[in-house]
């Protein structure tokens, strides 16, 4: 059932997406960081503005050309490196058949989303990789294409664990639309994404928020993100973004993703897994779910051939345009429940060919719909 969102009208009337400028993480918190639509027509997106220097607004983007797109349902939120990024997202319900494989909607079917979704990231460099260099814009087109406006908000620390973001709260490298997580989390949001990095599962030494130098650990960080927003959003959901390995262990992906987990190995699919587990013990049936970036690249290496960290990696620990159009299609499967066959490519994604945006889809809908309980979304 359509949720109706409160406190966000100062913003969300007549806004338009942001095109932000390049913007890497660095290691240290704080420092600056190093479309054809099923119907056959092809939707246009105006952009004006560009780049920016490093942390700089670029420019302002506007839809247009999707006048003869057919309304569809569906939208997504960003992508940074360091940090967390939560989502947390109203009741979506994905009906009608088909799609490649047989299963889902997609592109031309129908979509039952709340024609207007927000999406509130917390997070690092790794969630903003869904946001930097005019991808905003592209997550705002994609929503066009299932007639959903997206509406997208983010508190990214650069290099930052969830940990440093809820005890600095005013010091985030990059935010929209107030100035913190607190004033933006004080108004309603139909999904938080909340991407843990670099901290164990449970507190060293039974570390407490506030006062805890290091380290406070994922579950009690994301627990205390979760109870502060859902004073404003109580049917929101919320999602534990399960992102990726270093690629500099010497090992493959599939073998660095499959590695158990321990406190000094937190970006395997054992950690993100086990997290939402944890979670999950303390909160209210169905509030919590997972984004499954990092088992649709597992996809993509299995079933496609492709070489993960030579191919969709643009350092050991950011991903590329192409790996980050993977991390996109994830959040869009997720987010709205359907499945993103036939999505478009898109300009801020660089150079991604129809063959790859059509492979990076069926691995995206593969995870989401494989790993079901963990996700909440059924082919």
């Amino acid at each position: 059932m359509p949720m109706k969102l409160r406190g966000l009208a100062d913003w969300r009337s007549g806004l338009a997406p942001i095109a932000i400028g390049a913007l890497w993480a660095c290691a240290t918190p704080g420092e600056a960081p190093p479309m054809q639509s099923a119907s056959g027509a092809t939707p246009g997106v105006a952009m004006a503005g560009g780049g920016g220097a490093s942390g700089g607004v670029g420019g302002v983007s506007s839809m247009a050309g999707l006048a003869g797109t057919p309304a569809l349902g569906g939208a997504i939120g960003g992508n940074s490196g360091n940090g967390s990024s939560a989502g947390s997202g109203g009741a979506l319900a994905a009906t009608g058949g088909g799609g490649t494989g047989g299963s889902g909607t997609q592109p031309g079917g129908q979509c039952a989303a709340d024609p207007n979704f927000s999406l509130y990231l917390v997070g690092n460099s790794l969630s903003d990789q869904l946001v930097t260099k005019g991808r905003d814009a592209a997550f705002s087109a994609f929503g066009q294409q299932y007639g959903v406006t997206f509406e997208l908000g983010y508190h990214l620390t650069w290099g930052a664990p969830l940990e440093w973001n809820y005890e600095h709260k005013n010091e985030g490298s990059k935010v929209f639309p107030g100035s913190s997580w607190e004033a933006d989390l004080a108004s309603e949001w139909d999904a938080i994404s909340l991407q843990p990095y670099d901290r164990p599962l449970e507190s060293d030494g039974g570390q407490e928020l506030g006062n805890s130098g290091c380290c406070v650990g994922d579950r009690v960080s994301a627990a205390a993100f979760m109870d502060y927003a859902a004073a404003a959003s109580p049917n929101a959901r919320f999602y534990v973004f399960a992102h990726w390995p270093l690629s500099n262990s010497g090992g493959t992906f599939l073998t660095d993703w499959s590695t158990p987990a321990a406190p000094n190995n937190v970006r395997n699919r054992a950690y993100f897994e086990g997290l939402l587990s944890a979670l999950r013990e303390d909160r209210p049936a169905g509030s919590i779910w997972l984004v499954p970036v990092g088992h649709a690249i597992a996809n993509l290496v299995s079933d496609s051939g492709i070489n993960a960290y030579a191919e969709l990696y643009d350092d050991e620990t950011h991903l590329n345009e192409k790996g980050a159009y993977v991390e996109a299609m994830v959040f869009i499967a997720t987010l709205l429940r359907c499945n993103p066959t036939g999505m478009p490519a898109h300009q801020a994604f660089g150079a991604v060919n129809a063959e790859f945006a059509g492979q990076a889809q069926a691995a995206a809908w593969k995870a989401v719909t494989q790993n079901s309980a963990l996700t909440g979304v059924s082919p």
